[in-house]
């Protein structure tokens, strides 16, 4: 992922060393949260309690906060102009969503 321009997509942190995913599933309903608190726990434990940069497609509900995680500032800005311009209606929102608050932050 490195050997491609930070700038080339919206796929950011190409330069970070090492990514970890913590999938953590259970057919059992009942199970999820003690799943989802021992994922938690050990991203925890390897981030030393840093919210670190992150892929888009492993982040979860994360709202707001998870898409400063997932784009680099400047991909943000990047992104937030393709959305002015072919979604500006937000048509496309139910993912982690680059809000209107977000592109007003991203023009500054």
């Amino acid at each position: 992922m490195a050997r491609v321009a930070e700038d080339a997509t919206a796929f950011g942190h190409r330069r970070t060393k090492l990514m970890v995913n913590i999938p953590a599933m259970d057919q059992r309903v009942e199970k999820r949260g003690a799943h989802e608190t021992w994922a938690a726990g050990l991203a925890e434990a390897l981030s030393g309690g840093v919210r670190t940069p992150a892929y888009v497609g492993f982040i979860g509900k994360e709202g707001q906060l998870g898409v400063r995680r997932a784009y680099p500032p400047p991909t943000l800005e990047r992104l937030a102009q393709v959305q002015r311009r072919y979604n500006p209606d937000n048509l496309f929102h139910l993912n982690l969503n680059i809000s209107s608050e977000e592109k007003a932050v991203a023009r500054d």
